[in-house]
């Protein structure tokens, strides 16, 4: 899975990526949060249900901010926290096409 997240920095023309239900842990979305920043025209991530916990949804959404076109995000079931879930709303103040 690393090569595959390594693969998005990139993947500057990237517009959807759906890794739900991947039982992906929260060292696979700390190589996510290093690389998916780089893909500037992301409009859709669906990564729910996979086991990211707060550190992880905290650091996807650190990078995400670079995500300006953003439409689509879905995180849920991920044991973001508190910690993680204002990290994502950090990062939706980024996102003024956010529509779920």
């Amino acid at each position: 899975f690393k090569q595959l997240a390594v693969s998005l920095g990139h993947m500057v023309k990237l517009t959807e990526l759906d890794i739900a239900s991947n039982n992906l842990k929260e060292k696979d979305a700390l190589e996510i949060a290093k690389h998916i920043g780089n893909c500037v025209l992301l409009k859709t991530l669906e990564a729910e249900s996979n086991e990211f916990g707060a550190k992880g949804v905290e650091a996807l959404g650190q990078s995400l901010k670079n995500c300006v076109k953003m439409r689509e995000l879905n995180l849920g079931e991920n044991g973001a926290g508190d910690r993680g879930a204002l990290k994502i709303a950090e990062a939706i103040k980024c996102m003024p096409n956010l529509t779920q």
